[in-house]
Parts: structure tokens; C-alpha cells; sequence
């Protein structure tokens, strides 16, 4: 494990991106399509839509999910349902939005939709909670009871380990509706250093290069010395 750790740091001491290139640029085959996942800004911004809505039923399984194993089984598809849905809507505006960081429109798209993900995280912060006041015993007894809650069985197993590191519902609420805030600096620092910022290029022993906020070219011909390997 150590070995492999050091091998990873190596690497990311040593790798560089490629040059950015627009995206006109670049031959259509290397291009993602994401028509494949919604036809229009229009269609995304309605699914956008449809997903709040769920999100907002969500609340109905609050203090139920103990009723039944049937009870427990269709909250998490109706939960899990609608994290689906959002994912798509995610992967949708933030491709989007990478394909150039100057753009301002895409960016709102991907901010809108990192807003959805944080009120879907709050609508469901009392969902770990209450599935470990029921206990290993009971979970599992719904588990065992019920075939389609066996998608599920991971999840329950993983909500139940992480026990001592879950606060309450209350607690948990708020720490879901602050997950935006604590993303706000590196999405800053994102754009700024991706898009905004003009690196200069610099001359070195090997060809030119531009500057940015990593290791250089340089790093690749054996000039800077690779961290000592920490293996036993």
C-alpha cells in the first residue's frame, strides 16, 4: 500500500496537463454529444423542474421508514430515483460548462444544478439517521423480508457502519445545506486559473512552456529529483 502511494505521488508530482485547445478545434470524434442525454437547454431546464418536484415529496417518507420493510423499500427507489435523475442533470450541465470555463451561461447551468444536488441533500439529511434508530437487527430483518430492498443492502450496511460519525437529523440538515459553501473556493479558483488568468510562457533548458500553478515540462526529462520512495 505504502509502495503504491508512493508511486501515485510520483506521478502527480510529475504529470502535466495537455495544452487547451477550443473546442472548434478539436475533430468532432474526440467530442462528447450531450444531445444523447437532453436535446436543448429547454429539455434540461424542464427535467431541472420535474426533479424539484420530486425532491419535495420526499419529505412524505420522514419518520416511516421503520413502518415496513415495503415502506423502507419504496422510499430509498423514490430517493435513489430521483439522485439518478439528478446525476444526469449534472453530468449534463457540468460537460457543458467544461467544454469552455469563459462561458458564463454553462457555468449558471452547473451552479444550478450543484444547488439542486444541495436541496436533494437536505430534503433527505434525516434519511441516515433514522436508519440507524432502527438498528442492525431490524435492517436486516427488512432486508431479508423484502427482495427489492437487496439493491439496497450495501447502502444500509454502509449507513449502519458510519453510526458514530452521523449526527441527527437536525444536524445533519444543516451540514447538507452547507455543502455549497464549502465547494465555493475551488470552484473559484477553478475558473480563475483554467480560464481567466493569462500563464506566460517561459524559456527553459527544454522546449518553451507555459506557466501555471504545477510542476513544469522540466519534471519529465529527470532535472527535478523524484520524492524518495517511503517503502519498507
Amino acid at each position: 500500500m505504502r509502495t503504491s502511494l508512493s508511486l501515485l505521488l510520483a506521478v502527480s508530482l510529475t504529470a502535466v496537463p495537455a495544452s487547451a485547445a477550443d473546442r472548434k478545434d478539436i475533430p468532432v470524434k474526440y467530442t462528447w454529444n450531450l444531445a444523447d442525454l437532453y436535446p436543448s437547454e429547454a429539455a434540461w431546464t424542464a427535467a431541472r423542474d420535474e426533479i424539484k418536484k420530486r425532491i419535495g415529496g420526499l419529505g412524505a417518507y420522514k419518520g416511516h421508514l421503520g413502518d415496513s420493510p415495503q415502506a423502507l423499500a419504496k422510499a430509498l427507489e423514490d430517493l435513489f430515483g430521483t439522485q439518478l435523475a439528478l446525476d444526469r442533470l449534472s453530468v449534463y450541465a457540468t460537460s457543458l460548462s467544461d467544454q469552455d470555463l469563459r462561458e458564463a451561461r454553462p457555468r449558471e447551468l452547473k451552479l444550478e444544478a450543484a444547488q439542486v444536488q444541495t436541496d436533494l441533500a437536505a430534503a433527505t439529511s434525516f434519511v441516515s439517521p433514522e436508519i440507524i434508530a432502527l438498528g442492525q437487527a431490524k435492517v436486516r430483518s427488512f432486508i431479508s423480508q423484502e427482495k427489492r430492498l437487496a439493491p439496497y443492502a450495501f447502502f444500509l450496511e454502509d449507513t449502519l457502519r458510519l453510526a458514530p460519525h452521523t449526527r441527527n437529523g437536525p444536524e445533519e440538515n444543516i451540514i447538507a445545506e452547507a455543502s455549497n459553501v464549502t465547494g465555493s473556493g475551488f470552484n473559484a479558483f477553478s475558473v480563475l486559473s483554467n480560464a481567466d488568468v493569462p500563464w506566460p510562457t517561459v524559456k527553459l533548458s527544454t522546449p518553451p512552456a507555459t506557466a501555471w500553478p504545477g510542476p513544469l515540462p522540466c519534471a519529465r526529462t529527470g532535472t527535478r529529483s523524484s520524492p524518495p520512495s517511503t517503502a519498507h
